[in-house]
């Protein structure tokens, strides 16, 4: 935390102040009326008012003081315990710089209960809020619970975001490191198991998804989003909207997807605006229920690979790669930002491995051709002998 600034939060009938520990200023805090400390959270309350936010800031005259007012408005907290009241404070202000900054709503709901954790551990260690608290909390997160490395980097992703978005502490959230990144190829099914996975698909609404994110390469979450607009059958193209990164892209339309998706439309004739509705009206079909059909028509057609829905985004830029698709027309058509992340697919593409013999295979056939040599040799010594026996 930054010594020379004061952070005071504002939940309405109450006023909190943060700063890094310093006698003199916990004595000043000590002497206004109503103050209390909270040792789980290491921050001072006091009664909401003007007159007495007024005093806060004659007594912290000459630091840099940040006032955090996005919560004047918000309903009111409950006094149960000192990190109940940090939590609640942290979360209406976190829910407003994430809307604020663009955040999805999915990102939104992983951050926020991310930041929920780490408060439930901030209560439990009695620790000052700070970088030690912070690092021991991943250190936690990554030995004890075993999390994995993406789950592990979402949580770092979202105590960056509060230390430098919402609580404002450079010094934190500068110190909070990644861990090295795995390289893991992904997932690829070949062509012969996409095709019997795709005919041992009997349903003509969920033939009709699976064939547009394998001959589209979208997301799963992007397919549920679709709507009837977003196929032009006459430029054999779809439209994704609000994709990752919040971004709107086209990518191509296959002829036999496009029939699919024809056939669907007249067997279901779907209502309102989404192309796939779910249960619930006005609601759309959510990507677990594609999942849990995958695997059912998986396991149909006897797909050995470990594959899951989002394997057929893969073998959709990988079977394009092999083909010598440019590989700046798949970063496109998936969405990715940077190409370095399409590239990975070309660690698994078979185009240019098919040619190259295994040093193995080479050693066994130089064995076999010895063997053939010698073989010929015996049979043409066989037959000169008999030669010179008739004469």
């Amino acid at each position: 935390m930054d010594p020379e600034v004061t952070n005071i939060i504002l939940p309405d009938n109450r006023i909190i102040t943060l700063f890094s520990y310093n006698p003199l200023y916990n004595a000043k805090m000590r002497c206004i009326k109503g103050s209390r400390w909270h040792e789980t959270g290491k921050f001072w309350s006091f009664p909401g008012g003007a007159e007495v936010l007024k005093k806060i800031k004659n007594e912290f005259s000459g630091r840099r003081i940040v006032i955090d007012y996005s919560l004047a408005e918000s309903p009111p907290v409950k006094e149960n315990h000192g990190s109940t009241i940090w939590w609640k404070g942290i979360k209406e202000t976190a829910k407003k710089v994430l809307i604020l900054r663009g955040y999805s709503l999915k990102t939104r709901q992983v951050y926020l209960a991310h930041i929920k954790r780490f408060s439930l551990y901030l209560e439990k260690s009695q620790k000052n809020l700070g970088a030690e608290v912070v690092h021991d909390y991943l250190m936690n997160l990554f030995e004890r619970k075993k999390a994995v490395l993406s789950y592990y980097n979402v949580a770092v992703s979202s105590l960056k975001f509060l230390f430098r978005y919402v609580l404002k502490l450079d010094e934190v959230w500068r110190s909070i490191e990644r861990p090295r990144p795995e390289h893991r190829l992904p997932t690829v099914m070949s062509k012969d198991e996409v095709m019997r996975f795709l005919l041992a698909q009997r349903d003509l609404k969920y033939k009709a998804i699976f064939m547009l994110i394998y001959s589209s390469g979208i997301r799963v979450s992007e397919a549920v989003k679709l709507r009837v607009e977003d196929i032009d059958g006459d430029r054999k193209m779809l439209r994704v909207r609000d994709g990752k990164g919040r971004k709107d892209r086209y990518t191509i339309l296959s002829t036999v997807a496009l029939q699919a998706f024809t056939d669907y439309l007249e067997a279901y004739h779907p209502e309102g605006k989404w192309l796939f509705p779910g249960r619930n009206e006005g609601k759309h079909l959510t990507p677990r229920a594609i999942e849990v059909m995958f695997k059912e028509v998986a396991k149909r057609a006897e797909i050995k690979t470990d594959a899951t829905v989002h394997t057929l985004r893969h073998s959709f830029a990988t079977h394009l790669i092999e083909r010598g698709i440019n590989l700046r027309y798949v970063q496109e058509m998936l969405g990715h930002r940077k190409p370095e992340t399409t590239q990975i697919y070309t660690h698994v593409m078979r185009r240019d491995l098919a040619g190259i013999e295994s040093p193995l295979d080479s050693i066994f056939a130089m064995e076999q051709n010895l063997k053939k040599e010698k073989t010929v040799r015996e049979i043409q010594e066989s037959h000169h002998f008999d030669e010179n026996e008739i004469h």
